[in-house]
């Protein structure tokens, strides 16, 4: 859910994958856009992180409450800090 979160509105992707040639393994590029169907699970997800990062009761050092809306919230300073 994080991920969809982060990348929310990105549909289209790259990534690897392998393949075996001659006894050996070989990374091929593949870029693509996500379905129709997957960008409708992608947003879901992204919509549901909030809350559930929220319900985690995650806190900073200093033990202020640390959230997540839809701008960051006062969780994003924090991760980016890491």
């Amino acid at each position: 859910m994080a991920y969809e979160w982060l990348f929310r509105g990105q549909d289209a992707y790259k990534t690897l994958k392998f393949e075996k040639k001659d006894g050996r393994v070989l990374p091929v590029a593949v870029e693509g856009v996500l379905s129709k169907a997957q960008m409708a699970l992608s947003k879901e997800l992204a919509l549901r992180f909030p809350a559930y990062l929220n319900s985690l009761n995650l806190s900073d050092p200093q033990g202020r409450k640390l959230s997540l809306d839809d701008s960051g919230g006062s969780v994003t300073p924090e991760v980016n800090a890491q």
